[in-house]
C-alpha cells in the first residue's frame, strides 16, 4: 500500500486536484482528513468531500503533545493544520492513501511512513496571490505570510519524490502529472510523462 502526501502552499490547487485523483482512482485511494483550527467557510461544513476536520485549539494542541499528529504546521496568525497518524493507519486497511499536508510538511512523515511518496505543487507566486485574494478569508498580513513561506520552500524541493507546478490556466497538465504518479506507484498501466516543462521527478531513478 502507498501513502500519497500533496504538500503546496495555500491556493496551490492541492484540493481540486486530490478531488479529480480520488474520483479516477476511485476504490483504490482512501482519502484522509487534516484537522484544522480555523473557522470553517461558508457551505465548508456540507461537503462530504472537505479537507478538513475542524477542532478547537485546545483539541489540536491535545492531538500534537500526545503524539497523535504525524505532521503538523502553526501559523503566525493562530491557524494551526496537523494530518492525524491513526486516520491514515487506519485507512491504509483499506489500500493506498491520499492526503493533503501543509507546505514543507510531506518529508516530515518519512518518520511514520519511510516509504511514502512526497509530491509538491507548486504554482506562481501572482497566481497564488491571485486565488488568495479571490477566495476571501485572509488578511493582507495572512496573504502576506503565505506568499512567504511558499517563496521559502523552494530550496528544499529536493526533499520531495517529485515536483510539480500547476501553471494557468491548463490545471489538467498537472493533474495528468499526478495520474503518472499515482499510477506508476499504484503498479496499474503508466500513461504517457506529460513532457510540457512542467514535470519534475526530484529523485530520479
Amino acid at each position: 500500500m502507498a501513502v500519497f502526501l500533496l504538500d503546496g502552499p495555500s491556493a496551490s490547487g492541492k484540493t481540486t486536484l486530490a478531488r479529480a485523483l480520488l474520483e479516477k482512482f476511485s476504490g483504490r485511494l482512501q482519502f484522509c482528513r487534516r484537522l484544522c483550527t480555523r473557522c470553517p467557510r461558508p457551505g465548508e461544513l456540507d461537503s462530504p468531500l472537505r479537507d478538513y476536520d475542524f477542532v478547537t485549539p485546545e483539541e489540536f494542541a491535545a492531538q500534537k503533545n500526545a503524539g497523535g499528529l504525524a505532521v503538523w504546521r502553526e501559523f503566525d496568525f493562530g491557524m494551526s493544520y496537523g494530518l492525524p497518524r491513526l486516520s491514515v493507519e487506519r485507512a491504509l486497511q483499506q489500500g493506498s492513501v491520499l492526503a493533503l499536508v501543509d507546505l514543507g510538511t510531506a518529508p516530515q512523515a518519512r518518520q511514520h511512513w519511510p516509504y511514502c511518496i512526497a509530491i509538491l505543487l507548486c504554482a506562481p507566486l501572482p497566481e497564488l496571490e491571485r486565488r488568495l485574494r479571490e477566495r476571501g478569508g485572509h488578511s493582507l498580513e495572512q496573504i502576506a505570510e503565505r506568499l512567504s513561506n511558499a517563496a521559502a520552500v523552494l530550496p528544499s524541493v529536493v526533499d520531495y519524490d517529485y515536483v510539480v507546478v500547476n501553471r494557468p490556466p491548463h490545471w489538467e497538465h498537472a493533474l495528468e502529472q499526478l495520474d503518472w504518479i499515482v499510477s506508476r506507484h499504484l503498479g496499474t498501466v503508466r500513461p504517457p510523462l506529460p513532457a510540457d516543462g512542467r514535470f519534475a521527478d526530484a529523485k530520479p531513478e
